[in-house]
């Protein structure tokens, strides 16, 4: 068996890494909900002051640049 993604106290994540691995099934499950219809993909990620949008609850909020 193959890890593709460890994060060290948290997670181990096993199995084809890729998203439509060799051999899988053809008809995949539709999402539940559709983010573009309930305008998801419209929201802002921060706000003019440069704070995350409580919405969507952003555990780690310290910034890599």
């Amino acid at each position: 068996m193959q890890f593709h993604r460890v994060v060290p106290g948290f997670v181990i994540q096993a199995g084809s890494p890729f998203y439509n691995p060799p051999g899988a099934p053809d008809n995949l499950l539709r999402d539940e909900i559709n983010a573009n219809s309930l305008g998801l993909d419209r929201l802002p990620v921060m706000d003019e002051q440069g704070n995350f949008n409580p919405i969507l609850n952003i555990g780690n909020r310290n910034l890599v640049s």
